[in-house]
């Protein structure tokens, strides 16, 4: 017997996208041609996760203290575990030889729990499968030199929450498609030099960011996530990147796969 869960992103269309079939539980005709009014029932069944997933996110930055990293599965109509789960998988040390959050700083909220670290870091898990960080983005000072973000205070939070979502998802059995966000605030006039070398080559204005928030997307899956995280990573770094190279010359995306690859290798990870 072969067991297969309901779709929440139906309606399915085959032969050309031109016929949507459902299924009836009828052993003689499993399924049937949809009609109409069927198929605007199923696109609505999206509405409602999809609001939900939206009023998440804004309960996890309304209680965070500005780098905003979020995971969340596509779609979800209901819990993919209970809370108490949630406390159990983050009891557990798992990244690194240590648990994602410090224990002493979890505590229980309606949807999940949450990790109140001091004012450095927010972050979150909600049974409905979101896992939310909010941290807070250190300038760097050097003598003579303006002060810069290193990237590194938006790459180390995406690859634990990455890291983090992959054990998750894999710990309550979920296997359907994701979204990754992530949304740097305030950073209009700040440098976030992203290459290996950012001083050899180019000026720091090269690195600048001329928008308050710079807000990136990623639409991936739990088996990708498990598969091909560092792909993730490379992705999303690209799109963020691109709003802070200032360069005329062409966007260096080998040179910052590179960098990125290499940094990944020293952590471990």
């Amino acid at each position: 017997m072969i067991e297969i869960d309901e779709s929440w992103e139906a309606p399915h269309a085959i032969e050309n996208s031109k016929r949507v079939y459902v299924r009836t539980g009828n052993a003689a005709n499993p399924y049937d041609l949809a009609n109409v009014d069927l198929i605007i029932e199923l696109i609505k069944r999206r509405a409602e996760p999809s609001s939900r997933y939206e009023q998440l996110i804004a309960l996890a930055r309304n209680r965070a203290i500005h780098a905003h990293i979020g995971i969340a599965p596509l779609y979800t109509r209901r819990a993919l575990c209970t809370n108490e789960d949630v406390w159990a998988f983050l009891d557990v040390p798992q990244y690194r030889g240590a648990r994602y959050f410090p224990q002493q700083t979890l505590r229980r909220v309606s949807d999940g729990v949450a990790s109140f670290n001091r004012e450095q870091e927010y972050s979150q898990i909600s049974a409905f499968g979101l896992l939310f960080t909010k941290r807070l983005m250190e300038a760097q000072h050097q003598e003579g030199r303006p002060e810069v973000i290193p990237v590194r205070e938006t790459f180390h939070p995406l690859l634990k929450l990455l890291h983090c979502a992959n054990a998750f998802y894999t710990h309550v059995g979920y296997r359907g498609n994701l979204q990754v966000d992530v949304a740097p605030d305030n950073v209009r006039a700040q440098r976030m030099p992203f290459l290996e070398d950012p001083y050899g080559f180019h000026d720091l204005g090269d690195y600048q960011c001329f928008e308050d928030r710079v807000s990136v997307s990623e639409r991936s899956s739990a088996e990708l996530l498990q598969q091909d995280a560092h792909g993730i990573v490379q992705n999303v770094l690209r799109q963020l990147c691109w709003s802070f190279w200032q360069s005329p010359q062409e966007f260096p995306a080998a040179a910052l796969h590179r960098n990125i690859e290499r940094v990944i290798v020293q952590m471990g990870v």
